[in-house]
């Protein structure tokens, strides 16, 4: 687009410049000259207007778009989050004695197997990764988060053994229900 709007641009400088000469060498038909190169010049600025206002859409377009990536994203963390709960809880009472498990990849038989590599950026599902962390055997730490900050998710989330789902940096809590708001 922007080579497009410098040819508009020299074309107006020249117009311009062919104008003034014109009309300055009071040349037969300069008058009517300078009056076609006014109007063209006046087609041109509005081009270049139009070209503006469209950049502007598409600008607001491409953020629109990006704010529906990262909301997504986030959703399906949290739904993934609930999913991963489940399965430690399932593989907790499965135990004798009960216990959570040490390892995030223990959980290979109650998640797929897509989630138990989802553990760094490079393996993210929907732009976040999981993080576990074995407390004890009452209780874990599981984490969601993006892997690119701000373009996969705009928030990690945290949850534990209580099912709680909190954002990761303030605390505070997150309801899937706010989420498809």
């Amino acid at each position: 687009m922007k080579p497009l709007v410098l040819t508009i641009l020299i074309c107006l400088i020249s117009l311009t410049a062919l104008g003034q000469e014109a009309e300055k060498n009071e040349e037969p038909g300069a008058q009517e000259l300078v009056e076609r190169i006014r109007q063209e010049i006046e087609q041109i600025k509005q081009q270049l207007k139009s070209i503006g206002e469209s950049q502007d859409r598409l600008q607001a377009d491409r953020e629109k778009l990006k704010q529906l990536v990262i909301n997504n994203n986030e959703i399906i963390a949290l739904k993934k989050l609930m999913a991963i709960a489940r399965a430690c809880e399932s593989f907790r009472v499965n135990r004798k004695p009960e216990s959570f498990p040490r390892r995030f990849k223990q959980l290979k038989d109650y998640l797929p197997e897509k989630i138990i590599n989802a553990t760094n950026a490079s393996r993210a599902i929907f732009g976040y990764y999981y993080k576990y962390k074995y407390i004890n055997k009452e209780s874990f730490r599981l984490k969601a988060v993006p892997a690119v900050k701000g373009k996969t998710g705009g928030r990690a989330f945290a949850l534990d053994e209580t099912g709680l789902i909190v954002d990761d940096e303030t605390g505070e809590p997150i309801s899937l229900g706010k989420e498809k708001d």
